[in-house]
């Protein structure tokens, strides 16, 4: 019998792959462009009906590996984060954020990982925050991972704020189940985790506002200035996978459509969004054959549940293979097969329906 931890961990890794995959054919689409040119996202539209995974599902991965080596000792993390993080950047990953690739440099170059953040409040440390709060029971010691994780690649502080949400949310789903969403802003004010940013304070505000009265997700993304689609920042990432998880807890399959329907950013929105959903449902209740579907390699949806077993039970003595091992000599090749399936997407984009400018960011 799966333990309910492992069940958490497992359904967060599984559940942000699946939304990952499946958000990623409508990147950078506007909402309304995106169903006029592909329909709804079930099944996947990336390679007819099969899905590829980005870098939100990898980064996640590269997470969950440096906290089982590092037994979640703080330091230790950072340094084994850094070092996955400088591997895979030399692997060539496609569409990488500016903010994120400016840091993977200065790492290779030899800066202190605790120094190799730039300013910028963009989306990468909320890929990497909720496999660390469904992972970790206590909240202090969330806070300084969340913390090291964050300063490794961005330095603002509203990407710190808006990964340790994430992170929160996550951990909630540790002992949530049957509860109501208002408890979840009950256990942040708990935890002393509203957003120290003024507008980001505003906005987090306006989230429970529109939760309490019942608003859809797409209503409360057009209030925060998102009508067009889900921009790459910290703040309306995070406050949207929210919304749109809290609006949906009992049913996977709607939060990963809302989150696609936003338009924008939608790999990202509905990869974070989706692993709280399956942090919180377990990976027993997500839909198996969507995660099936993903043909991804190394990152496949098949291996995340020895990633999730290594992180919910380590193992002291560090007797198994590593997880990725040799498989970083395939990932350039990898990647190079990833942009020309894009590309070839991009194509199949362009001959379905021209898009008019308003569908595109």
């Amino acid at each position: 019998m799966i333990s309910a931890d492992l069940n958490c961990i497992h359904g967060c890794l599984a559940g942000g792959a699946i939304g990952d995959s499946l958000g990623l054919p409508y990147e950078g689409l506007s909402a309304n462009g995106g169903i006029r040119l592909l329909g709804p996202p079930i099944p996947n539209k990336l390679i007819w009906g099969y899905g590829l995974v980005s870098d939100d599902t990898e980064h996640a991965c590269l997470t969950a590996i440096s906290l089982t080596k590092s037994h979640f000792n703080p330091d230790l993390f950072g340094s084994q984060l850094a070092s996955c993080l400088k591997l895979w950047f030399l692997c060539l990953p496609p569409a990488t954020g500016i903010a994120t690739a400016k840091a993977c440099l200065k790492l290779i170059l030899g800066v202190n990982h605790k120094l190799s953040g730039v300013f910028s409040a963009g989306n990468g440390p909320a890929m990497r925050a909720a496999v660390i709060g469904c992972s970790v029971e206590d909240q202090i010691l969330i806070k300084s991972l969340i913390g090291v994780s964050t300063a490794i690649t961005h330095r603002d502080q509203r990407s710190n704020d808006g990964a340790l949400l994430i992170a929160l949310a996550a951990n909630w789903c540790r002992y949530s189940q049957g509860l109501n969403p208002e408890s979840f802003f009950h256990f942040v004010e708990d935890n002393l985790a509203v957003p120290s940013d003024k507008i980001f304070a505003e906005k987090y505000t306006i989230l429970r506002e529109s939760l309490q009265s019942g608003e859809k997700t797409k209503d409360f993304a057009d209030t925060i200035g998102m009508s067009n689609g889900v921009s790459g920042f910290i703040i309306p990432t995070t406050l949207i996978a929210l919304h749109a998880w809290l609006s949906n807890l009992e049913s996977f399959t709607d939060v990963i459509t809302t989150c696609i329907f936003c338009g924008g950013d939608t790999d990202t929105v509905a990869a974070i969004a989706g692993a709280l959903s399956g942090a919180y449902l377990g990976y027993q209740r997500l839909p198996t054959h969507l995660g099936e579907r993903i043909i991804d390699y190394p990152f496949s949806y098949s291996r995340l549940a020895d990633l999730a077993t290594r992180l919910g039970s380590p193992d002291p003595s560090h007797s198994r293979p590593d997880w990725i091992g040799y498989r970083w000599i395939i990932l350039p090749i990898r990647n190079m097969v990833f942009v020309a399936i894009i590309l070839l997407h991009a194509v199949r984009r362009l001959a379905t329906l021209s898009p008019t400018k308003e569908d595109l960011r």
